[in-house]
């Protein structure tokens, strides 16, 4: 269901917060933030899949700068992973609407709280968001551009943090790679991909494996795309 089919938000919500997460977006206007319940999946399963069982977004970007308007989202549509941008106006300090069109059609709240950020949605329904990345002074607009590297860098430490637990070790030491980052690629079909600068891998779970594949990109016009692959590491999970 598209956000445009969300009612007007009937319950407003009032959160009392200290001044530790104003003070930090003042000084970093533009800051991402994750959902924990995205963050929970992640300890089990891989992103295509926590995509989907996620609630909502699983990704929010926020500008927060005096003039700004700007609140971008990254979440699952079905069969497809999209970033979308719309306009907020600040309620107070600790409060945001959300809207989604020039007529001011509400679909949910921001309630900044200290190191964590809630959204609600119209049915009043809150998703828990801590921050993740580097807060930065960006010149580009959230609403017409999405650096996504954030999350996808973000998704690689969540996973180093899984395979750290079963007692193996961090995915740039099996790889073999320094700078990784891991997306949900909907071009080849909803598969894990794990991206480096110079090479590609498929990982997927396998009843109670983990799987990373060598493959090769399929032909530019292979509809669906035709992706063969051979296993270069398993894991028990």
């Amino acid at each position: 269901m598209k956000l445009s089919n969300f009612s007007i938000l009937g319950i407003m919500i009032i959160l009392c917060m200290g001044s530790r997460g104003i003070d930090m977006l003042r000084k970093h206007p533009i800051k991402s933030w994750i959902n924990t319940q995205y963050i929970e999946c992640l300890k089990n399963k891989l992103p295509c899949e926590c995509e989907t069982l996620t609630s909502g977004p699983f990704v929010l970007i926020m500008d927060t700068s005096l003039n700004s308007t700007s609140f971008g989202v990254r979440w699952r549509w079905g069969q497809v992973n999209e970033f979308d941008s719309y306009g907020f106006r600040k309620e107070s300090e600790s409060r945001y609407d959300i809207f989604v069109d020039l007529s001011n059609n509400e679909f949910g709240s921001i309630l900044l709280g200290k190191d964590q950020l809630y959204f609600m949605d119209s049915a009043n329904k809150k998703s828990t968001f801590v921050p993740f990345g580097k807060s930065e002074n960006r010149a580009t607009s959230l609403a017409v551009s999405d650096d996504d590297s954030g999350y996808t860098m973000e998704n690689i430490s969540q996973l180093n943090k899984a395979f750290i637990k079963r007692h193996y070790p961090r995915l740039q030491k099996i790889l073999n790679e320094d700078s990784l980052s891991c997306s949900c690629s909907n071009g080849l079909g909803t598969i894990n991909v794990i991206s480096s600068p110079h090479k590609l891998w498929i990982v997927e779970q396998r009843r109670d494996s983990v799987v990373l594949y060598d493959f090769e990109m399929p032909p530019y016009k292979s509809v669906p795309p035709i992706i063969k692959k051979k296993i270069y590491k398993s894991y028990k999970w």
